[in-house]
């Protein structure tokens, strides 16, 4: 495919993503990577060795610069990563001309850039629901984060709930905020599967408590007698004897 001539150099940090897959957030950049490699803009990939195969899959038009970083251990991942955007990264960018920086994961480091960066945090948890971490990974969380937002020039809150949440947490920065919802990739596959029922719910994601499952379950059920004949399809991971199944 010829590549469209594009002014604008877009960097992405992907020096998060390792070999072993990340979950929703890892699936959420490989969408991005994939859909801004197809149309054509001119990308920069800061990447971690352990996963070259799969981003190059994902945006194989995309120019590649190494981050250095080779690790799959969570706790040394994580402080190698903060230490490398909050040191080396700027470099890095400065060499690579970048126009704006992507930052898909959050915690990015101390570090300033010549040019401007956005975060996406996904959510705040640790702030929206405190209990359910343990004191020392709130008040960790919170060093981190308060950095990203102070320090990034815009952030990106991926639903509704999230953007009234990181306004109401962190009233000083609402004026970066901006809602854009995740892109996401419908494998045709899935839909032929259901091709013999056309009217349905796809939920995706509800492994967890607050994600409310049962509130759509139950809302489904109400409608359903009386209002609709589709059919709710719930694509999840759940646990069975202690084995993930799809």
């Amino acid at each position: 495919m010829e590549r469209n001539k594009v002014e604008m150099r877009i960097g992405i940090d992907a020096s998060e993503v390792t070999a072993d897959f990340a979950g929703g957030k890892e699936t959420v950049l490989m969408n991005l990577l994939k859909g801004l490699d197809e149309a054509g803009e001119n990308l920069v990939v800061f990447y971690n060795e352990s996963a070259f195969e799969k981003i190059v899959n994902a945006c194989p038009g995309a120019k590649m610069v190494s981050t250095g970083m080779n690790d799959r251990v969570f706790i040394w991942k994580l402080l190698k990563g903060f230490l490398f955007r909050t040191f080396k990264l700027p470099g890095l960018v400065r060499r690579a001309g970048i126009d704006v920086l992507l930052f898909p994961f959050p915690v990015t480091g101390l570090g300033t850039f010549d040019c401007p960066t956005v975060v996406i945090p996904h959510d705040i948890q640790y702030k929206s629901r405190p209990q359910r971490k343990k004191g020392w990974k709130v008040n960790t969380l919170g060093f981190f984060y308060r950095f990203d937002f102070n320090n990034r020039d815009a952030i990106v809150a991926i639903s509704e709930y999230d953007n009234r949440e990181i306004r109401k947490h962190f009233g000083k920065v609402a004026c970066k905020v901006r809602k854009i919802y995740n892109p996401i990739l419908f494998e045709k596959t899935l839909f032929r599967q259901r091709e013999a029922s056309k009217n349905y719910i796809l939920a995706i994601n509800l492994m967890h408590a607050h994600k409310n499952p049962g509130v759509l379950i139950e809302a489904f059920a109400r409608v359903s007698d009386k209002r609709w004949d589709g059919k709710l399809v719930i694509a999840v991971k759940i646990l069975i004897d202690n084995k993930n199944v799809a």
